[in-house]
């Protein structure tokens, strides 16, 4: 603080220029190529399916497949709703569609699909 001669008045003293700051690092980020994805999803404890706009599997981990009991090839390309009782498939295909459309919906919830060997799971 410094005071004024002329009113008595005080004042903040002005910053002085040049003053030292912390210099701030911006955090790095990775750069991801092909083998670090496909490493973390087949790494995975999880089941990772990714649905095309049409509803189709694009994509299923190994332990998605383990879960289902067959291979990519009895999933990719066909309709996720085919896997699952019409009470479920409805349920989860709402909630694509809200998700799509920026809607708040909840990031984990309960549902069942149906194994390649016809028994009902919980996922």
């Amino acid at each position: 603080m410094v005071m004024s001669k002329k009113t008595g008045e005080r004042k903040q003293r002005p910053k002085k220029s040049g003053a030292k700051t912390k210099k701030q690092s911006l955090p790095v980020i990775p750069t991801w190529n092909d083998e670090m994805i496909e490493a973390i999803l087949n790494n995975s404890h999880d089941g990772i399916v990714i649905l095309g706009d049409d509803y189709n599997f694009e994509y299923i981990n190994e332990r998605g497949l383990a879960i289902y009991g067959g291979t990519a090839s009895d999933l990719v390309g066909k309709d996720f709703r085919l896997f699952m009782k019409e009470d479920m498939a409805q349920m989860v295909s709402e909630y694509y569609d809200m998700r799509r459309k920026g809607e708040n919906v909840p990031s984990v919830y309960p549902f069942r699909i149906v194994r390649k060997d016809g028994i009902e799971v919980a996922v």
